[in-house]
């Protein structure tokens, strides 16, 4: 959940998820993904997925190498991103992926993102500085499980995070009646 909102990219990713799920684009039934469309999905998944692994080890310069460049306020996310490294302790977990579509240079995913403290006592008791910063910083969602549509750029043959198209909003992990790890993790029955 690292990509700011806004601008002309924002707009265009959001018109290709509306007319996906608006009906502009047939509704018939998804054919099994392609070779090419797989490696796109698993390259797309892996821009987020390094983007939470800068998040966690606090790395500012990493984190700001997933994000698009036409990604504006770059500059004082990365602010924002030290800021919160500096005042808390956090784990980001991507708990969930779908890819919603891809039209290169352009994509959506739906995305669940676990944000818990690193310390356990923490996550159950939460320092009050912990509980003033959650919802603070675009980094530390209001919520420990939030639900949000991430859109994606390729630039040079590679993907890049771009912007947040939905504001997070709560949800659950594991989806009921599966049961997971404590990272999040859904365990195989």
């Amino acid at each position: 959940m690292h990509g700011r909102t806004g601008n002309a990219g924002a707009c265009a990713v959001a018109m290709l998820w509306l007319a996906v799920h608006v009906g502009f684009v047939s509704a018939a039934p998804p054919a099994k993904p392609s070779r090419v469309a797989q490696k796109e999905a698993e390259q797309i998944r892996s821009a987020l997925e390094a983007n939470f692994q800068a998040c966690n080890n606090e790395d500012v310069k990493a984190l700001t190498a997933t994000l698009s460049k036409d990604l504006p306020g770059v500059p004082e996310f990365a602010k924002e991103a030290k800021d919160t490294f500096d005042q808390t302790d956090a784990y980001f977990r991507l708990a969930d992926f779908e890819l919603m579509d891809v039209r290169p240079p352009l994509a959506v995913a739906r995305v669940v993102q676990i944000t818990v403290p690193k310390d356990e006592k923490d996550r159950t008791t939460g320092t009050n500085e912990q509980i003033f910063y959650r919802g603070q910083s675009g980094l530390l969602p209001q919520w420990e499980c939030v639900e949000y549509l991430q859109g994606f750029r390729k630039e040079g043959g590679k993907w890049k995070v771009h912007t947040i198209l939905t504001k997070p909003k709560q949800t659950v992990w594991p989806p009921k009646g599966q049961p997971a790890n404590r990272k999040g993790e859904v365990l195989s029955p």
